[in-house]
């Protein structure tokens, strides 16, 4: 090879690799800025930004994980939201401890995500959410909805309790502890189909 190909050989691949680290740092500037949108205040500019972060897929995984972890609950709820959307098996470490998160709109967007990544290590936790009549009624229906899609048999027992929970309504006030109902009698259901209806009733 003459010492002028080599030279131009050289040329290319600095080229190339000067294109490549150029995309890379542009790719890391909007993921930044992306992240800083899901941190903000402006609801709709989060939405977006949440999208472009899911689209990105798991190589945004540990800035989200960060988000996750946030002293702010809006950015902690975010962050959930899209951990569940990511399909990274490994974000269970991370969302099941959430379910114990101190606010409940975190602690719902935790369970739905543990229930879009089929996480089945936290089905007890979620059961146990469901079956809580002090937690609050958001929660209950996010785990329900969660369970749903775990289908799994040892849950069945206080998901039954939650399809016969009927609370003591004031007079005047609003009752949607029928979503919950639905939700469990759905997740129920996927149990009954997994378990061939074993865990749904009695043997003869």
């Amino acid at each position: 090879m003459s010492q002028r190909t080599t030279l131009i050989t050289i040329v290319i691949v600095l080229v190339a690799a000067g294109g490549y680290f150029l995309t890379y740092a542009q790719q890391l500037r909007r993921t930044s800025e992306w992240l800083e949108q899901m941190s903000g205040v402006d609801d709709k500019e989060a939405a977006k930004a949440m999208e472009q972060l899911i689209a990105r897929g798991g190589s945004v995984y540990p800035r989200v994980v960060e988000c996750a972890q946030n002293v702010d609950a809006h950015v902690r709820r975010r962050g959930a939201m899209v951990l569940g959307q990511l399909g990274q098996p490994r974000a269970a470490e991370v969302l099941i401890p959430m379910l114990d998160d101190a606010e409940p709109s975190v602690r719902a967007a935790a369970a739905e995500a543990l229930g879009q990544l089929r996480v089945k290590d936290s089905a007890e936790k979620l059961a146990q959410l469901v079956a809580n009549d002090t937690e609050e009624l958001t929660v209950r229906i996010s785990a329900a909805r969660a369970l749903a899609s775990l289908a799994e048999p040892a849950t069945a027992s206080q998901l039954a309790e939650a399809v016969a929970y009927r609370p003591v309504v004031d007079e005047g006030q609003k009752d949607n502890s029928w979503l919950l109902r639905m939700e469990a009698a759905r997740a129920l259901g996927a149990v009954a189909t997994s378990d061939g209806g074993r865990g749904c009733r009695k043997s003869t």
